[in-house]
């Protein structure tokens, strides 16, 4: 649960993108003078590419690496155990993740825990 933690906040870090780009416009602004206008542009482009990264990174990418990280754990620790019911290989095991009651709303949220249902289609049944 730490690691999954750490790898959903990892975006935080990315947060220094933001105050770097800060630091680049205050530095471009006093500097304007001697830079050139590639250079001025290079050093613009570069802070908004970083900053347009991070966010996409904390909106897209770092829930579902927590999450895909969460889950592959609890795989592993389904094989380690003699009494499970079903494989963790088999195609028709879906992994259900469940989150509190209370953090349904929120846009960004840490399953609690994982399960596995498996379906049977033949046998219709759950």
């Amino acid at each position: 649960m730490a690691i999954q933690l750490v790898i959903a906040l990892w975006p935080l870090l990315l947060l220094l993108v933001l105050g770097g780009s800060i630091w680049m416009g205050i530095y471009i602004y006093q500097n304007k003078a001697v830079l050139s206008w590639l250079q001025i542009g290079l050093r613009i482009g570069g802070a908004l590419v970083l900053f347009v990264l991070s966010f996409l990174y904390l909106m897209r990418i770092g829930q579902f690496v927590a999450a895909a990280y969460g889950v592959s754990v609890a795989r592993k620790n389904m094989r380690a155990r003699a009494e499970s019911f079903f494989d963790t290989a088999e195609e028709n095991l879906v992994t259900v993740e469940l989150f509190d009651r209370e953090l349904w709303t929120k846009v960004t949220a840490m399953a609690n825990d994982f399960g596995f249902l498996k379906i049977d289609r033949q046998k219709k049944e759950l």
